[in-house]
């Protein structure tokens, strides 16, 4: 190949990268936790992440979720129209039915990253009984909130 017939590939190229990095910059790191747990099967314990936009415009948040050793075992993105809360979990639970599912399989001392294109998105993270509509047991994880344009990067 001549470096003339490379040049059409070059430039087809350097105009994709502007895109591919704007989607990616849309997305900032508003919260971080540790301490996910998600049991295989359908029973057992399993991670809930509730996200509410409070803005009259739709929100974007990308969650992704690692095991202890760093391995990324699940990730997903949903949009939250206004005023309304979405809840994204490592599995399904009896009492989230309409959560978006990570299928994350089993997670013991995991932690999440979640990411949104508005700092104005809240999250609350519940470790609860999955295989129960009334569960016998549930219970907060600690986040630490990150501000807008932190440059947490994942």
């Amino acid at each position: 190949m001549t470096r003339r017939s490379l040049l059409p590939i070059l430039l087809a190229c350097l105009t994709l990268v502007p895109e591919m990095v704007s989607a990616q910059a849309a997305f900032q790191v508003i919260y971080r936790t540790a301490g996910l747990v998600a049991s295989a099967g359908p029973t057992g314990l399993g991670t809930a992440i509730h996200c509410t936009n409070p803005t009259n415009a739709r929100a974007n948040v990308r969650v992704l979720v690692y095991r202890h050793d760093a391995t990324l075992v699940g990730h997903g993105t949903v949009a939250i129209a206004p005023k309304r809360t979405r809840t994204i979990a490592t599995g399904p639970t009896a009492l989230f039915p309409s959560a978006t599912d990570l299928n994350t399989g089993s997670v013991f001392q995991g932690q999440a990253v979640i990411k949104s294109d508005t700092s104005r998105v809240f999250c609350s993270v519940v470790v609860l009984d999955r295989g129960s509509a009334v569960p016998k047991f549930m219970t907060r994880l600690h986040m630490v909130k990150y501000p807008r344009g932190d440059g947490g990067e994942d």
